[in-house]
């Protein structure tokens, strides 16, 4: 695997929002909708998504004209942060937007990948790449079930592990993985209650 520095592109989303151009951190954007909106393209990847649904995803409160307005401005923060990057986002039509991650380090989507081998090597894989939940500090609607599909992801191989070292007598690595388990299924309920409740515990 190339070192950072030598990827143009790496972006982490499995915890704090994390990008890096060509191992420099991205600059700071003027609005936190700019990171959310590469986001959204990163889960949407390979998809021509429209313009109105990014617009209404990320300003639910705001008319149609208003918040095409403010994704245009955003936009336009996001691809002058990304720099020579800035082409990976395309407009493949009028009123819609695509993501180019070719060569890109991405970890939700080869944690994704990882997942879906269901063997022990991608399972510890999976589980070497979760830094945290989901955009950790995102509370926008659309994230949770998103986020809560990666937890309960990340649980089912931390469970599937946990058997396994069982198997040649490693009981403290079992141990660990099933601590680590237990601690995902916690806050789980911890932030179920909090949202019962009006509050965000991830914000």
């Amino acid at each position: 695997m190339a070192a950072e520095a030598d990827c143009a592109l790496t972006i982490g989303l499995l915890g704090p929002f994390d990008v890096k151009v060509h191992g420099q951190p991205l600059p700071r954007l003027r609005s936190r909708k700019g990171p959310w909106l590469l986001a959204l393209l990163v889960l949407r990847h390979g998809h021509q998504v429209p313009r109105e649904w990014l617009a209404e995803t990320l300003w639910p409160d705001s008319l149609m004209e208003e918040a095409l307005r403010n994704l245009r401005q955003s936009l336009t923060d996001l691809r002058k942060a990304l720099g020579d990057q800035a082409g990976r986002i395309s407009s493949p039509t009028i009123r819609t937007l695509s993501l180019d991650l070719a060569q890109a380090r991405v970890d939700v989507l080869t944690f994704d990948a990882a997942m879906r081998r269901e063997d022990m090597a991608g399972l510890e894989q999976a589980v070497a790449l979760y830094r945290g939940p989901l955009l950790e500090g995102c509370s926008e609607g659309w994230i949770l079930p998103e986020r809560e599909a990666r937890q309960q992801a990340y649980r089912k191989a931390l469970q599937t592990l946990a058997t396994n070292p069982l198997v040649g007598g490693d009981t403290a690595s079992a141990i660990g993985y099933l601590r680590r388990a237990v601690a995902v299924e916690r806050r789980g309920c911890v932030l179920v209650g909090a949202s019962r409740s009006g509050n965000c515990l991830t914000c």
